[in-house]
């Protein structure tokens, strides 16, 4: 839900794991909007799944890291992706 939120968006995802008590992404997206973005993927997330999860889904707010070089972006993404078992990992082909 998150990935085809961000997506709609034309947000650029490298990276995404969805764990059973929070997601961490990878994504190149305006930091000005990142906020913005990420509070529409929690909103339609927290729709899609509200017959089988009700009540709070999402915390409030989001914690962005800006990446600082190469070095912290393979950190990032090995990061996200070492997030198995028990999360849904995507990883786009060219990552």
């Amino acid at each position: 839900m998150c990935l085809e939120r961000f997506g709609l968006e034309g947000v650029e995802v490298f990276a995404l794991s969805v764990g059973a008590e929070h997601v961490h992404a990878a994504l190149e997206c305006p930091g000005e909007g990142l906020k913005t973005l990420v509070g529409r993927a929690k909103k339609v997330s927290s729709h899609r799944v509200r017959g089988r999860l009700p009540g709070r889904v999402w915390q409030e707010g989001c914690r962005p890291i800006r990446v600082r070089d190469e070095a912290h972006w393979q950190n990032v993404l090995n990061y996200i992706k070492s997030h198995t078992p028990g999360a849904w990992v995507w990883v786009r082909g060219d990552v």
